[in-house]
C-alpha cells in the first residue's frame, strides 16, 4: 500500500494547511487570494498543455489546494462587528420545535425587528430562548417579546469551556429566559407547507415514537437512537450510557447510516438485479440516505457518512470499489468547502 494510491488524502492535507493558515488571524483579501489562485490555475493548465517537463505540475496543484483552503475561509468569514443591545419589544420567529429541559423549554429565535427610541430597527440576530409557558412553540411561529435578551458571556475562569465561542459558531449571540406570558402573534400560516419541511417530518416521527412507547424514558432513548434528538435526555441516562461505554450509540452517526445502507443492500441480494434495474435501485438507496440525513438534522457525522456511502453506492453502479481513504478524504474536502467551521465539530473530527 503506497501513499500515492490515495490522491484525495494528499489533496486534503494541503487543503487543511490553507484552512489552518486562514484561521490564524492573518489578514488576507479574498480578491487577492482569488486572483493568485486564478493565475496559478492558468500556469497549471499551460504546464500540462505545452511543457514536456512536468516537474512543476504537482507543486502548482498543491499550491492551488493550499490557496483554495485560504480562499474558502475568507469567503465564509463575516466581518466582526460589535453586537447591539437589542431593545424591546422585539418581534421574532421560532426556528424549531420546543426542546424539553429539566425546568424549561428551549427554542431558537430569529429576530425580525426590535424597538429603540420609538423606532423599529431590522435585525437578523438569533436568540436562544428558555421559557416556562404552558404552550409548546412550533417552527415559524411569530412572537412579540417584551423582555430584553442578554449577550452571551465569555468564560470567567482559565481553561473553562468557551460557551460564547461555541454559540457564535452557530451565529447565536443572545440568550433569553422568559418565565411565561409569551405573546403569539401568528402561527396560522404553518398548515399549508408542513409536509415540505424536514423539521415537521422529524417531529412527526418523534410523535409516532411517543405514541408507540408508553415509558417516557424509553421515548427519549428511542428518539436519540433513531432521530438524533439527544437534548431531552436526562443526565442519569447519559451517565449510564457513558459508564457502559456506549454513549456513541445515542449519537446518530455513520453507524446508523451504515446500518441503513447495509439493510437495503442485503434485501436486494436475493433478486440478483443487474443493468438498469440495479442502477435504479442504487439511486433509490442514495435518495433514502439523504432523506435520513435531512430528517436527522444534517449533523456533520451523518453528512460525512452520507457522502461516503453515496460515493460507495455510486461506485457499485460501475462495478468499482473505491478506496475508503479516498472516499473519506473527498467527503472531508466537500464538507469543509461548504462550511469551513465544520472542522471544529466533534462529529466531523
Amino acid at each position: 500500500m503506497r501513499f500515492s494510491e490515495f490522491p484525495f488524502l494528499r489533496y486534503l492535507i494541503f487543503f487543511l494547511l490553507g484552512i489552518g493558515l486562514a484561521n490564524r488571524d492573518f489578514e488576507f483579501q479574498p480578491i487577492w487570494v482569488g486572483g493568485v489562485l486564478g493565475i496559478l490555475w492558468i500556469f497549471y493548465v499551460l504546464a500540462i498543455l505545452f511543457f514536456k517537463n512536468r516537474i512543476w505540475i504537482a507543486p502548482l496543484a498543491y499550491a492551488q489546494l493550499f490557496l483554495a483552503g485560504v480562499f474558502v475561509v475568507q469567503l465564509h468569514q463575516k466581518p466582526s462587528t460589535e453586537q447591539p443591545i437589542l431593545g424591546t419589544p422585539l418581534i421574532a420567529k421560532t426556528l424549531q420545535f420546543d426542546i424539553e429541559k429539566p425546568r424549561s423549554q428551549q427554542n431558537l429565535l430569529q429576530v425580525y425587528a426590535y424597538q429603540r427610541d420609538g423606532k423599529w430597527i431590522n435585525s437578523k440576530e438569533k436568540i436562544l430562548l428558555y421559557h416556562q409557558d404552558s404552550i409548546s412553540l412550533i417552527p415559524e411561529s411569530i412572537l412579540l417579546i417584551n423582555k430584553a435578551p442578554e449577550l452571551v458571556q465569555g468564560p470567567k475562569n482559565p481553561g473553562e469551556f468557551d460557551y460564547k465561542a461555541f454559540l457564535q459558531k452557530k451565529e447565536i449571540n443572545y440568550t433569553l429566559f422568559h418565565p411565561g406570558g409569551l405573546k403569539l402573534i401568528d402561527d396560522n400560516h404553518l398548515t399549508s407547507n408542513t409536509w415540505l419541511s424536514p423539521i415537521h417530518w422529524r417531529q412527526g416521527l418523534a410523535n409516532l415514537i411517543q405514541s408507540k412507547l408508553a415509558d417516557p424514558q424509553a421515548q427519549k432513548v428511542a428518539k436519540a437512537l433513531l432521530l438524533g434528538q439527544k437534548d431531552s435526555l436526562d443526565k442519569n441516562i447519559r451517565a449510564e450510557f457513558a459508564d457502559a461505554g456506549v454513549m456513541h450509540v445515542l449519537a446518530v452517526s455513520g453507524l446508523h447510516v451504515g446500518i441503513l445502507v447495509s439493510v437495503f443492500l442485503f434485501l436486494v441480494k436475493p433478486f440478483k438485479l443487474k443493468g438498469w434495474k440495479l442502477k435504479v435501485y442504487l439511486i433509490a438507496v442514495v435518495i433514502i440516505i439523504w432523506l435520513y440525513a435531512m430528517i436527522t438534522g444534517f449533523s456533520p457525522s451523518v453528512v460525512r457518512a452520507s457522502v461516503m456511502f453515496t460515493l460507495i453506492t455510486l461506485g457499485q453502479m460501475r462495478d468499482r470499489k473505491p478506496s475508503i481513504f479516498n472516499v473519506l478524504a473527498f467527503s472531508a474536502i466537500l464538507m469543509i468547502a461548504i462550511d469551513p467551521e465544520v472542522i471544529f465539530e466533534v462529529g466531523f473530527q
